[in-house]
């Protein structure tokens, strides 16, 4: 319950590039979770229920994180507003 609920918000704040450089922390933490504690064993590879898709959502969320939301982001709107 508490791993849907954050890749909801997650998900929903990213789309809206709200908090967007610390909402990928809260993903890269459930997807490292869910890749060594469901996936690890089976493989890489999606079709046995492998870790390959967690993996993608890891490098993409780290990305992200890195890079920022962009320029039409609520966060820089917002920075822009408040100085």
């Amino acid at each position: 319950m508490t791993s849907q609920l954050v890749q909801k918000l997650t998900a929903t704040s990213d789309t809206w590039g709200l908090t967007a450089l610390r909402v990928p922390v809260g993903i890269v933490f459930a997807m490292v979770v869910a890749i060594l504690s469901v996936h690890i064993g089976n493989g890489l590879f999606l079709s046995n229920n492998g870790y390959e898709f967690g993996l993608a959502l890891l490098a993409a969320s780290v990305a992200l994180a890195i890079s920022g939301a962009g320029k039409g982001s609520l966060d820089r709107a917002l920075a822009r507003r408040i100085a």
